[in-house]
């Protein structure tokens, strides 16, 4: 089968040291969990809360390097409180947050379909670019939670 380079010459790309797809030069995750027992009942609490940060990275389904794929650095927070039963723990219920700042960011972008035929698609030597669709993340989410673990 022949390359996209021979079929059309002008599509190649020298991508040597640029950063791969879905690959932030940084990421740190950190977390704290705090742990305790009541004395008035045979009860525990459990708190957690994580941070993720993800850096500057290239979510384009494609990869040709297109400054439009790339997203910014972001970080997310998320928090647990459980109150948890028995003597075991083997019951517990919990309330939870994920995404509590609301960060915004895309977990991938696609080129819009027909770009071309739309008339949508501008040479990045001029400003332009393509029109790109993004997977968006989900956003601030509560819940709660109920648990029973039988081993």
């Amino acid at each position: 089968l022949p390359t996209a380079a021979q079929l059309n010459p002008k599509c190649t790309q020298d991508l040597k040291g640029e950063s791969n797809v879905y690959s932030p030069k940084w990421t740190v995750s950190a977390g704290a969990e705090m742990r305790g027992d009541f004395d008035f009942a045979d009860m525990g609490y459990l708190f957690r809360a994580d941070m993720n940060y993800v850096g500057e990275q290239n979510v384009n389904a494609i990869i040709d390097n297109n400054p439009q794929g790339f997203e910014p650095s972001y970080a997310l927070l998320s928090a647990r409180y459980a109150l948890q039963f028995g003597t075991d723990r083997r019951y517990s219920v919990a309330v939870f947050g994920e995404n509590l700042t609301d960060q915004g960011y895309c977990r991938g972008r696609f080129y819009q379909p027909f770009n071309t035929n739309l008339g949508l698609n501008q040479p990045l030597a001029v400003g332009g670019g393509t029109v790109t669709r993004c997977g968006a993340n989900q956003p601030r989410t509560f819940g709660v939670q109920f648990k029973a673990s039988f081993f």
